[in-house]
């Protein structure tokens, strides 16, 4: 359950009351074209459909576009999720395995692909509304995989939380601290499957 809800951040990322704007899906797609990179610190909650606290982790993401990014899940266990622009890398150290996935097979659903993609053609995939800085984001898809999704991004493209409802009303909450929004040219998002890992190869 927790692997895939954290499948569905990767690349990841609300009750509309008033104050939307006329054209909100060209709103959010203006602040998200801001963003060419960045390096935050992160912080995830995943919270069950009766308001428990499943998981509380903390780590770090690097993300350029596009489709590249990584992140490196620190505690309360390691895991590392990274896409080489082709291929989904996740690693979970609990059980040692590492599954690949085609990018293009989860990402097109998702609202990482928002973010780190400038494919205007995507946008008719989603309805949106807003409401200042918080973007409300219903998937129009009947197969999606979330009911809802929230980002908060300013102005200046600093992208603040992102927030996931899943279809089985789990919530999994992220909240991004931007260290810097450029990255080393020499920074690479490569990925090699630690030693005696095990392989779930779903490219197909």
């Amino acid at each position: 359950m927790i692997k895939k809800l954290y499948i569905y951040m990767i690349l990841y990322i609300y009750l509309i009351i008033y104050n939307v704007f006329s054209d909100d899906s060209y709103l959010l797609s203006k602040r998200l074209r801001l963003i060419n990179s960045f390096y935050a610190g992160i912080t995830q909650k995943i919270i069950s459909s009766s308001g428990d606290l499943v998981q509380e982790s903390s780590g770090e993401i690097w993300m350029k576009k596009p489709n590249l990014f990584k992140s490196h899940i620190f505690s309360p266990y390691e895991s590392i999720a990274v896409s080489d622009g082709k291929t989904l890398w996740l690693y979970d150290s609990t059980t040692n395995q590492v599954i690949a996935y085609w990018l293009h097979q989860i990402i097109n659903d998702t609202p990482l692909y928002l973010i780190m993609n400038h494919d205007q053609n995507h946008w008719k995939n989603f309805h949106i509304k807003s409401i200042g800085n918080i973007f409300y984001i219903f998937s129009k898809t009947k197969n999606s995989s979330f009911k809802k999704i929230t980002i908060i991004i300013n102005n200046q493209g600093i992208l603040k939380e992102l927030n996931i409802l899943s279809n089985i009303n789990y919530q999994t909450n992220y909240s991004f601290h931007i260290k810097n929004t450029k990255l080393y040219p020499n920074f690479k998002f490569n990925f090699k499957i630690p030693k005696g890992a095990t392989l779930d190869d779903q490219r197909k």
